[in-house]
Formats: structure tokens, sequence, C-alpha cells
């Protein structure tokens, strides 16, 4: 798919000067690469906002490598940030074989006990051939069956059951299972889903999200962001804005992936997706307005 992309990219007379691939992601659909970055906060038990930098090989020139870091980091290094690093490093490497069988072995059954509940889909690395292998330690619960939106399904679990999701999507919701995960914790999110679906599930229910998981085309980049940046700003109505340069950062959350950004053309597709995400009970942010009524737009 990389390879197919680039190639395209190459016909289209666009120059490709970097593949950022996530692996696992944040669904636990892992591709078939090395790791270059490794976010430990994410995958071990380092505090947020750490992650490790790995080299091997001889393609990267090192040098150049660490010119680039010390251009862009602090020279104030946060060390709670590096020692909860080392400590993470040091209880993998202290029970590298078998630290996290038990955590695996509680998401097995989960996935297990959920797959029983009417109206409720868990993600498996059979819906994805093409994919070498799953993180088992995301699981991504589906609701659509149950006419429900994952921001629903998340609103209930969270304020009605104490069920905190990893990861709040259009149509399901994925919960990360780790060290501190219990049989408890498991208990409690199957009684969960078992109350969603006693409340919601009908065979006759109509799926209630139905829009694109993909908000956007290919980006047409009007300005630069720094020329977006330097621009005049004015504000205009939402459902007037399309054909306009957006001016600020407009990002569903989470996970936090802007569908617009400054001096891109805004489009139909991308305010039809922002208006579903809207409806179901999505959170946007970066916007001015935090009603997204409107839209701060690079002026003219």
């Amino acid at each position: 798919q990389v390879k197919t992309a680039i190639e395209e990219s190459k016909t289209e007379g666009r120059k490709v000067g970097a593949v950022f691939i996530t692996s696992p992601t944040y669904n636990g659909i892992c591709s078939n690469i090395n790791n270059i970055s490794n976010s430990t906060h994410k995958v071990l038990c380092s505090f947020s906002q750490s992650s490790m930098l790995h080299i091997s090989g001889e393609m990267i020139d090192r040098e150049k490598l660490h010119k680039c870091l010390h251009s862009l980091q602090t020279t104030s290094p946060n060390w709670l940030l590096l020692a909860s690093l080392d400590s993470a490093r040091h209880q993998l490497s202290t029970n590298p074989n078998n630290i996290f069988n038990k955590a695996v072995k509680l998401a097995k059954h989960a996935k297990t006990l959920i797959r029983k509940i009417p109206g409720v889909s868990v993600l498996d690395v059979a819906d994805f051939a093409d994919f070498p292998a799953m993180d088992p330690l995301r699981v991504t619960i589906g609701f659509w069956k149950l006419g429900l939106s994952g921001f629903q399904a998340n609103e209930i679990l969270d304020n009605d059951l104490g069920i905190v999701p990893e990861l709040v999507s259009t149509n399901s919701v994925t919960l990360a299972f780790s060290l501190g995960t219990t049989r408890d914790h498991v208990t409690r999110l199957v009684s969960g889903l078992k109350h969603l679906s006693a409340t919601y599930f009908s065979t006759e229910k109509k799926v209630l999200f139905a829009g694109k998981a993909v908000p956007y085309d290919s980006p047409v980049m009007i300005l630069s962001p720094r020329e977006a940046f330097f621009a005049s700003k004015v504000k205009m109505g939402f459902e007037d804005c399309v054909g306009e340069i957006c001016g600020e950062f407009i990002c569903p959350y989470p996970p936090g992936i802007p569908v617009l950004v400054p001096g891109e053309m805004i489009t139909e597709r991308a305010l039809d997706y922002l208006r579903q995400i809207k409806r179901h009970g999505g959170f946007i942010i970066g916007a001015a307005d935090p009603m997204l009524e409107s839209i701060v737009l690079c002026g003219k």
C-alpha cells in the first residue's frame, strides 16, 4: 500500500519527502515495519509525552540526526520523563518474556465474552487480511448495530458505568489493556456492554451513523502555514466557508488529527464530516468558536 501510494504520487509529479506509518495504530493494527520512533508512554509504562528514537544500520547519518534533534529539542529536558523512560526500559529488561502475559490473556478473555453480546462487535485481525498482526492489548468495540455512535456509547460508559475508553471514534471505542488491568475491570466492562445491548439492541434498529470514515481527499494548500499565520483573519459562518482558506486548526478529538489546517482550502466534504462529528456527540478542538458555528478564515 505504501509503495502504491508513493508510485501514484510520482506519476502525478509530486515528490515524496517522507512516509509516516503508525504501527500499531490506535486501534492496534500493525504494519510489517521495524520500529523507528517508539511512543514508550503508549506501549510501556513511562509518563505521557515520553518516547524513544531508535537507530540501527547505516541508512541514517547519526551526526545529521543529532543536529536535527538539537535544533528541535529543549536544552532543559524534563528529568521526570527521562527517568520514567529508564524505569520502563528496566522493567521490561528484567522480565522481557512474560511481563504482559496476564494483560494479553485478559484482553483475549474480554474479546471472547464481548463477541457473545448481541449488537456489539469486536475488531479482530481476521477483519484485515492484508495486515500481519494486531496489538493484543487493544480492544476496539463497535456499536453501530445498537444504533449508537462511538461518542454516544462513550458518554454512557464513562458517565454511567465508570468505564473510560482510550479512544472514541464515530462508530467505536478502543480500550487499552495494560499491566494494571485486572479481571474485575473485565467483568465491569462486559457488564456495561451487556447493559448497552439490553437497552438499545433491536433486530429492526437502523444504523445511526453511516458517514464516511475519511473526511478528505488530497488537501489543497493555498497558503503555507507561515503565510496563513501572518495573514489577516476574518470569521465566517460555518455553512458559508466552502472554497475559503482556513485560518485555524480544526481537529475532532480524540484523536486530535486536524481535518482542516491554516492555509488549506475548505471543502464541502470536510464540512460534512465535521457536521456528522458534532451531530453524534464528538468534540472539536482548535477552533476559536467551540460550537463551530463559525470558522476563522485567512483574509484575501
